[in-house]
C-alpha cells in the first residue's frame, strides 16, 4: 500500500472511531444496573473474544516474544484506564458534558509539545486560551443541570473526563514515538487493551465478592447493549484508533475526535431526553474553536 493510501486509510479509521465512540455514553446509561467495573469487564471481554477470533482467522499466534512487549502492555494499560475513566464519568455526569471534556486531547497534546521545549505559535496560544474558557463554561453548565447533582460527585465526573482526554492524547503520542522495530500492530495493541481491561476489572470484582449483578447479564436487553458497547463502541473504534495512531501524527488523530461530542450531545437529547444547560452550547463552541485553532496550526 502506498504512503498516500496509508494516510487516507488512517484518516478514515480515525474518523470512524470518533463517530463510533459517540455512542458510548448512551449504551453506558442503558446499562444503569451495572457498576463501572462490570461494564468495563463486559465490553473488554467481548472485545477480547473478537480480537482472538481475528488472530485465529489470520492464523497469528501470541508467542512468548509478544507477551514480553513492554510497549504493548503500556498501550493496553493506557487505553484500559481511559475506558474506566470514561464509563465512570458517564455514570455521574451528563453525556454531552463528559463527551466534550474527554475530547480535549489536542489541548494535552499541545501541553506535551510545550513540555518538550518546543515553541508554540500565537495561534496555538489563542487556541489553548479559548479551550480553557470553553472547559470552564462547560463545567459551570453541568453543575446547573437539574438532572444531575451539582456537587463533588458531578465535579469528580468532569475531572475524570478531563483525565481521560489526557490519557487518550498520551496514548497517541506514546504509540507514535515507539521505534518502528518495537511498535506493536494496531491489532496487538487492541488485544492488550481488552486483555488488561477485562483481567483487572474481573479480578477486582472477584476479590470484592460483589457478584450480585451477575444475574443481570442473563437479560437479553442487557446482552444486546453489552454487544453493541463491546463491538460498535469499543472493538471497532479501538482497532481503528490504534491503526490511525500508528500512521498519523497525534494532533491529526485527536483532532478528528472533535466530531464525537457533537453527535453524542444529539444522541443524548434523542435517547435520554438529556438537554444541556444553556451555557453548554457557547462553552462547547468556544472550546471547539480553540481546538480547531490548535489543529489548524499544524
Amino acid at each position: 500500500m502506498s504512503f498516500k493510501n496509508t494516510k487516507q486509510l488512517g484518516f478514515l479509521a480515525a474518523l470512524f472511531s470518533a463517530l463510533a465512540w459517540s455512542t458510548t455514553g448512551i449504551f453506558v446509561r442503558f446499562l444503569k444496573d451495572f457498576s463501572a467495573l462490570e461494564i468495563i469487564a463486559g465490553r473488554c471481554f467481548i472485545g477480547l473474544i473478537f480480537i482472538l477470533l481475528f488472530f485465529l482467522i489470520r492464523q497469528n499466534s501470541l508467542g512468548k516474544k509478544i507477551w514480553k512487549s513492554k510497549q504493548a502492555w503500556g498501550l493496553g494499560t493506557l487505553m484500559a484506564c481511559y475506558f474506566l475513566l470514561v464509563v465512570t464519568s458517564y455514570q455521574i455526569a451528563p453525556v454531552a458534558e463528559v463527551s466534550i471534556l474527554t475530547n480535549t486531547t489536542p489541548l494535552f497534546a499541545l501541553i506535551y509539545k510545550r513540555s518538550k521545549g518546543l515553541s508554540i505559535s500565537s495561534q496555538e496560544i489563542w487556541g489553548i486560551s479559548l479551550g480553557m474558557i470553553g472547559v470552564i463554561l462547560v463545567v459551570i453548565s453541568g453543575n446547573s443541570s437539574p438532572q444531575f447533582s451539582s456537587g463533588t460527585l458531578h465535579l469528580l465526573g468532569d475531572f475524570m473526563a478531563l483525565v481521560a482526554g489526557a490519557a487518550m492524547a498520551l496514548y497517541s503520542i506514546f504509540y507514535r514515538n515507539i521505534p518502528i522495530e518495537k511498535k506493536p500492530s494496531s491489532q496487538l495493541a487492541s488485544f492488550f487493551t481488552f486483555f488488561v481491561g477485562s483481567a483487572i476489572s474481573l479480578l477486582i470484582i472477584g476479590f470484592s465478592g460483589d457478584m450480585g449483578s451477575i444475574i443481570n447479564f442473563l437479560d437479553f436487553n442487557a446482552l444486546y447493549y453489552f454487544l453493541a458497547l463491546g463491538i460498535l463502541a469499543t472493538l471497532l473504534p479501538t482497532l481503528c484508533y490504534a491503526y490511525a495512531s500508528s500512521v498519523l501524527v497525534s494532533v491529526t488523530v485527536t483532532s478528528l475526535r472533535l466530531l464525537t461530542p457533537l453527535l453524542a450531545a444529539f444522541l443524548a437529547i434523542i435517547f435520554l431526553d438529556e438537554i444541556p444547560d444553556f451555557l453548554f452550547w457557547p462553552g462547547a463552541l468556544i472550546l471547539l474553536i480553540g481546538l480547531f485553532l490548535i489543529i489548524k496550526s499544524k
